[in-house]
């Protein structure tokens, strides 16, 4: 026993020791570091992360690591087809962060400029931080949470300007100027506040696939496309949500209905008319198919505004876009003579919407081709947005005609309405109630069930005295049941 302990009591001993020896770094690979801008109309938010693991310096024992570059938009090429960008080299912070021995860190700029840390210098003790009269010094350490979680060890340097710059030493930076506005004089000061390390669990993430694609079951999402052949309406009600067991992918199973309007023409293959269909459809969702903002930077896809918080579009959601343009000589030899084609494309993301506005619009030889999809309404938990819509076609069972094992009672029906029925299997139900035009009155989200007889109660209470059609949606049969319900005053 006295050897378990004396054991135990070592192993504790050597992980503190080793805790207090962890050195101090402003940034950690593997990290994303989730900055709130002050001061900027609509809470600008950036997204930083260092671009590698590292890679040691030949003959030293220091660790050179990168950050990507900002990614701006520029005049387009003529010469060949290709997207319209140019990526500058500096970032938030610069371009280089070189890691020295006992802790002393070196940010750098493709100018030559040099910005020197030392965390673990005495209180009061001042350096040279190797640009011209900028001198810095710890002010003061202090134990304290960082976002919410566990306390950590935090140092406060102070620039000699008056500036300060605050560092956990788990976490890494929490506070302070954008420090390229040090090493670049073309960059204005940002004061930036850490919000979210979403790798760690702490604070609120914005930004990634996790946090733009939060989708629940029950959350309901609405569109309008529009296309050189017709428009469509779309509603997706999310039934299961499952993480894989890396927790790099989620997959979402839903109940999709389908509105599609063909107005037909010359280049539409469709015929001209009305269709409906309900499916039930798979979405995967993961860090390597969905757009990260990293400050302004997605590597091969375009250029990246940082988080926007519009308060008067998707529900103050905070939002984000990405743009790409292209231009080209032609596609093809017989397109030459349309004298190129120009296009861009330019996606917005909400955080726990997902894809919030598409538009796809090229030229050429003065023909144009304009493709659009917009979010236009959604209900996540109590939170709802927009104007919901439905078909003004009742959507019926495979059959065309009314439902076989669903009932509702009392019918006609006073202050409340239930619906009984019969499922074969487990899979999510949900209903929907439509006045006679069409429009959806009502609505009960679909929620997993399990095989045999079930009730479902549906909301009536304010409705007027009328003729309703109940929609019984069967998400594991694709299917809806379709009934005539009578409300009584």
């Amino acid at each position: 026993m006295t050897k378990r302990y004396l054991s135990f009591l070592a192993g504790w001993l050597l992980a503190g020791a080793a805790h207090a020896q962890q050195p101090w770094q402003p940034f950690r690979p593997g990290l994303s570091y989730q900055y709130h801008q002050a001061g900027t109309p609509g809470d600008t938010t950036h997204v930083l992360r260092l671009a590698g693991a590292g890679t040691a310096v030949a003959g030293t024992a220091d660790t050179l690591y990168r950050f990507p570059g900002m990614v701006r938009k520029a005049k387009p090429s003529a010469a060949t087809c290709s997207t319209v960008l140019r990526e500058l080299p500096d970032n938030l912070f610069g371009a280089t962060l070189l890691g020295q021995p006992r802790s002393v860190f070196v940010l750098g700029s493709p100018n030559g400029r040099r910005l020197t840390l030392r965390p673990r210098y005495a209180v009061g003790q001042s350096w040279p931080t190797g640009l011209a009269g900028l001198t810095a010094s710890v002010s003061s350490r202090t134990v304290e949470p960082v976002l919410g979680g566990a306390a950590d060890s935090v140092v406060t340097i102070t620039f000699s300007d008056g500036k300060l710059l605050r560092l956990s030493k788990r976490h890494g930076l929490l506070e302070g100027p954008s420090l390229d506005s040090y090493l670049n004089g073309r960059y204005f000061r940002r004061a930036l506040t850490l919000s979210a390390l979403p790798e760690r669990g702490l604070g609120t993430a914005l930004t990634g696939f996790k946090a733009v694609y939060d989708f629940q079951p029950s959350d309901v999402f609405q569109y309008s496309n529009i296309t050189l052949c017709g428009s469509s309406q779309r509603q997706d009600s999310v039934l299961t949500r499952q993480l894989s067991r890396t927790g790099d992918t989620i997959t979402y199973t839903m109940q999709t209905w389908l509105m599609v309007n063909n107005s037909g023409g010359r280049y539409c293959t469709a015929q001209p008319g009305t269709t409906y269909s309900t499916s039930v459809t798979t979405l995967r969702v993961s860090s390597a198919t969905t757009p990260n903002v990293l400050t302004s930077y997605v590597s091969g896809i375009g250029y990246t505004q940082p988080v926007l918080s519009n308060a008067t579009q998707f529900g103050s959601r905070p939002t984000y876009y990405v743009y790409a343009a292209t231009k080209c000589p032609y596609m093809s030899a017989d397109s030459a003579g349309l004298g190129g084609v120009n296009g861009y494309v330019y996606d917005r993301y909400g955080t726990g919407l997902g894809l919030v506005y598409h538009i796809y619009n090229t030229s050429a030889g003065g023909a144009s081709y304009l493709e659009s999809t917009t979010l236009t309404a959604y209900r996540k938990g109590s939170q709802s947005w927009g104007t919901f819509f439905r078909p003004t076609v009742p959507l019926a069972g495979r059959s065309g005609q009314a439902a076989a094992n669903t009932t509702a009672f009392p019918n006609p029906f006073g202050e409340g309405l239930t619906v009984g029925f019969t499922l074969a299997r487990p899979q999510a139900v949900g209903i929907s109630l439509h006045d006679a035009l069409g429009r959806e009155v009502r609505t009960v989200p679909a929620v997993p069930l399990g095989a045999g007889a079930q009730q479902l109660p549906v909301p009536t209470a304010g409705l007027p005295a009328a003729v309703y059609t109940l929609h019984l949606h069967l998400a594991g049969e694709a299917r809806s049941e379709v009934l005539r319900v009578i409300k009584t005053n």
